[in-house]
This record gives C-alpha cells, structure tokens and sequence, in this order.
C-alpha cells in the first residue's frame, strides 16, 4: 500500500481530507502521516518517502512554498506527487506549485469530488501500470456538495421528530460540521438547526389546528355513552388538582384511566403531545 503525507496546520483541514479522500481505491492507506509546517514534513517525507504529499501554502516555521522548494533540493529524484491545498486563490501560489512538481492546487474548504479527482490524477501519472479499478458503487464519500445538501434537506423534512445532529450528517458524509452548515444555508438560505426548528414548529400547527376539532370529538366520547362517567363541576379540575396514581389528567377534568381507551384519542393530538410532551401536562 502506498502513502499520503498531509501538511497543514489546521486541523480541521488534516481531518477534512483524511475522512474525504477514497484511500482504499486508489491503494493508498489511510493517511496517519501528518505535519503543521514544513520543517516537520521534510522530516517524515526523508524517511517515509511518501507517493502523495498535500501541502497548504500558509504555514508557521516554513510555508509551503519553501517546503515544496526545499524538498526538491534535498532529494531531486523524490518520487511524489504534491497536491496543493490552499485557501488563497494566488497567482503566485499557483505558479510556486507548477514549478516545484504540483499536480492540482485545491482550494479549502476541500470537496471530495475535487480532492479524489487530484488523487486520482497523481496516482495514475506515478503508476500507470498498475490496476486501481472503477468501483461502480458510489460511496458516501464520494457525494458531491450538492448531493449531500440535498440528502441533508430530506432528511430533516422526514425524520424532524427526530434527535437529528448536524455531526451525524458530518460523519456520515465526511463532511466537516462547519464546512456541511455553510453548503446547507447558501443554498436555502437558513441554518440546518433553524431549518429544524421550523420544519417541527410548522409541523406542530398543522397538528394543533386539528387538535381543536378533535378536542369536540374528545368531549362527546367521554360524556357520551361510557359507563361511570358524568359531567359535573367536580369534574372541572385544574391541571395542578392533579387526580390520584393511575388517572388521566387534563387541563379541564381528571378521568379514571380505565375510562378511557387509547383508541379513543386521536392519532393527531397523540403525534403532537410526543413532539412537544409539556404541551399537554
């Protein structure tokens, strides 16, 4: 298996393209080999001897363009490809890359379509001979931005009632929680968790408006026809003159439990009361 050395001093960007790049396809293990600055990467790119180094341009210490330089000068035969990963979109920078060997200049915050596209081109000038395969089973990680919004988008109108995360759609997609939320409001317009809360809130309307109506049909059931029961004034309770262990209560009456089955409570005011429980106490 071949390696990947990753030099950034961002973490999140370290992460980014290890959890985003298609490792397994392109015989390439899972990068574990990573540097802040490129004084750092000359050392593990001497002895490791990487195929692939992602390099970002702004760096402490050494930048990536002296990096790059240095590592030219020390081993001018080095067999490796370097993949830029910048988030300046320079003149400069771009020209630095060409000079020093670089296949592709990437800009942050890294897509995967674009990432395994670079890998892709670097692994096959470096190896042309060898076999690397076209799996036609389209990975997680290989959603482009818009797939994911979208995956993203639907998932929130079907499953609001849900304890939905944004670092589950983060770690499902291999996506960073930062980069996801940015895709996700410059397409709609509004935040994932703003999004959320509107969803359940609009949801919780439509529920309530038929709540009213069934409340009726709640009040015939009870007083009409059940044994035991009979409409009093004693029956007129508050929700805090709570009726004893094992009773129903509600805001106007307190009813024995056995009175009252659970087919007889609409399936719309039951959906409401789970989304919002405190609503009905």
């Amino acid at each position: 298996m071949h390696k990947a050395l990753i030099v950034d001093d961002e973490i999140p960007v370290r992460v980014a393209v290890t959890k985003l790049g298609n490792w397994k396809k392109w015989h390439i293990e899972t990068p574990i080999l990573y540097a802040e600055n490129g004084k750092e990467a000359l050392k593990v790119l001497m002895e490791v001897h990487p195929c692939l180094v992602f390099v970002d341009m702004q760096m402490p210490i050494m930048n990536g363009v002296q990096f790059m330089e240095r590592a030219r000068e020390l081993a001018p035969d080095l067999s490796c490809r370097f993949i830029i990963v910048s988030g300046y979109d320079t003149f400069d920078y771009a020209k630095a890359g060409i000079r020093y060997g670089a296949t592709d200049y990437l800009l942050k915050p890294v897509v995967a379509d674009e990432l395994n596209e670079a890998i892709g081109r670097a692994m096959q000038g470096l190896f042309p001979s060898e076999d690397f395969g076209d799996s036609q089973e389209k990975k997680q990680s290989e959603f482009s931005a818009d797939e994911v919004t979208e995956l993203v988008h639907t998932a929130i109108e079907t499953r609001y009632s849900e304890n939905l995360k944004i670092q589950e759609f983060a770690d499902k997609y291999y996506f960073s929680r930062e980069y996801l939320s940015r895709l996700f409001k410059n397409r709609y317009g509004i935040g994932i968790y703003e999004y959320l809360t509107k969803v359940r809130m609009d949801r919780a309307k439509s529920l309530l408006a038929h709540c009213s109506s069934d409340r009726l049909f709640r009040r015939r059931l009870l007083f009409q026809g059940l044994p035991g029961i009979h409409r009093t004034d004693s029956q007129r309770v508050s929700k805090r003159a709570c009726a004893p262990k094992g009773q129903l209560t509600g805001s106007l009456f307190c009813i024995p439990q056995r009175f009252l089955p659970l087919a007889f409570i609409p399936k719309t005011f039951l959906e409401t009361a789970s989304m919002f429980p405190g609503a009905f106490l």
